[in-house]
C-alpha cells in the first residue's frame, strides 16, 4: 500500500498493488469542502490523562478504481471523507 501526497492538505493518491487478497486499488482523493474541527476530547481519571485527542474531518470525492478478484469497479466521483485525528 502506498499513500502519496499530490497537493499538501488537499489531494492524495492511494494505491494497493497486487497481493494475496485479490483486492487492488488506485484512487485519488480530493476535498469538496474545507476541513472542519470537531470538539477536542479530553478525559482524566484521578488526575491522570487517559485521552487527549483532536479531530478534523473533511468531505471529498474519490476517483479511480477498485479491483476485486479481477472485477474492476470505477470510483469516479465516489463520495467519501478523510479523518485527521491525533493525540494521546
Amino acid at each position: 500500500m502506498r499513500w502519496t501526497c499530490l497537493e499538501p492538505l488537499k489531494r492524495w493518491r492511494i494505491e494497493l498493488g497486487p497481493n494475496g487478497s485479490g483486492i487492488e486499488w488506485d484512487m485519488e482523493y480530493e476535498p469538496r469542502a474545507p476541513m472542519w474541527e470537531l470538539l477536542p476530547m479530553h478525559v482524566e481519571v484521578d488526575g491522570r490523562t487517559l485521552v487527549d485527542m483532536y479531530h478534523m474531518k473533511e468531505s471529498g470525492l474519490y476517483r479511480g478504481w477498485v479491483q476485486i478478484d479481477g472485477e474492476r469497479i470505477s470510483l469516479d466521483g465516489f463520495p467519501g471523507g478523510r479523518d485527521r485525528t491525533f493525540g494521546v
